[in-house]
């Protein structure tokens, strides 16, 4: 897995915010707010799932539900938030990212290669923050089909 540390800028984002457990619910209720909107048309724009570092670096306590997950769109200053969405922000910072092209089930495995493999070796730190992924192939990911995210793992 090839990574990179990268030092990026803070990314507005648009969420709707649930559970790990209820990831697939989450989506749903994201999706109803953005699909047929025409965002995704704007440059810059890309849908993104967030979740606390704090699933990285081991220090929740409790099952999925305690897990907070937002289905999220990244949006540029000046390009409205469809209704329904909440406007957030993930902070800038120092990132380890990977990028992963395959198809949508194959992400999980991704993760656990630069979790699990390439994160030990390094020798960095998660920091506090967020981990996300952002997905640049427009539309709602869908099984079977590549697509190309960025996976984002904040250092200390």
């Amino acid at each position: 897995m090839d990574v990179e540390i990268v030092d990026l800028p803070g990314l507005r984002v648009g969420i709707v915010r649930g559970d790990l457990a209820h990831a697939m619910q989450t989506w749903a209720k994201f999706s109803a707010a953005v699909d047929g909107t025409g965002i995704e048309q704007h440059p810059g724009v890309a849908r993104a799932a967030i979740l606390p570092s704090d699933v990285m670096r081991g220090t929740v306590r409790g099952g999925p539900e305690r897990v907070r997950y937002d289905a999220a769109v990244v949006v540029p200053e000046g390009v409205a938030l469809p209704a329904g969405l909440t406007e957030d922000r993930i902070p800038a910072g120092r990132y380890a990212r990977a990028t992963y092209v395959g198809p949508y089930e194959g992400l999980a495995g991704a993760w656990s290669e630069f979790t699990s493999d390439w994160l030990p070796k390094s020798g960095k730190r998660v920091a506090a923050g967020v981990c996300y992924e952002v997905y640049w192939t427009p539309g709602p990911a869908m099984v079977g089909v590549p697509t190309r995210t960025d996976l984002h793992i904040p250092l200390a």
